[in-house]
């Protein structure tokens, strides 16, 4: 709430005052808000993950996309990013959809974040096969350095100079889904970027 209210106050002062020195200090301080929410936001979801409540329900895999885009709409729409999204499940998935979630949020954000800055592209795909769900996210951006791969999904790592973030995103997908009892994958695309597969078994 504290927060909340620090990031709304910043916006206040950001239309009121008419000073452009001003107003480029506020627009900084909402930022680094922002930025500050952000992680809280991850940090609460590795307490999700670590908690003995979760409840399990049938997910609805075209529900959870469309809440992650809505998630990520303005970003999307603001690099021109071509989103290509398909979902082929036959035998509904039961799991813990605060899990699910996760791990859609963060590949996506990662994905989108790294995309490329000349026709960048998104591709994400869930399949059954047979006994398991596949889940997998493609992006046209730069990839991983080979040098970074066995490091990328540590806490806090950050691996890009272009990242703005908190280096806490591989890491929630990857203990997402070791609580969920899959597996992830990484592999550089065919020209170039980043794959991404999950696999969540039945």
């Amino acid at each position: 709430r504290p927060l909340t209210t620090f990031m709304g106050l910043a916006e206040v002062a950001r239309i009121s005052v008419k000073d452009n020195m001003a107003i480029e200090l506020f627009d900084k301080v909402s930022e680094t808000a922002h930025n500050l929410d952000s992680m809280l936001a991850k940090l609460q979801a590795v307490s999700q993950i670590a908690s003995t409540e979760l409840v399990a329900r049938e997910i609805s895999f075209d529900m959870e996309l469309d809440f992650t885009m809505d998630q990520y709409r303005e970003s999307i729409q603001e690099n021109k990013i071509k989103i290509e999204r398909q979902v082929k499940i036959q035998r509904p998935l039961l799991s813990y959809p605060s899990l699910v979630r996760i791990i859609l949020e963060n590949l996506v954000e990662n994905s989108i974040t790294f995309s490329s800055v000349e026709n960048p592209s998104v591709h994400i795909s869930v399949e059954q096969e047979e006994n398991q769900v596949k889940i997998k996210v493609e992006d046209n951006g730069e990839g991983i350095k080979e040098e970074f791969r066995n490091r990328m999904f540590e806490m806090y790592f950050r691996a890009n100079e272009r990242s703005r973030g908190n280096g806490l995103g591989l890491y929630l997908v990857k203990k997402a889904t070791e609580k969920l009892n899959g597996q992830i994958q990484y592999s550089p695309g065919p020209s170039q970027g980043s794959v991404f597969i999950v696999t969540i078994p039945y």
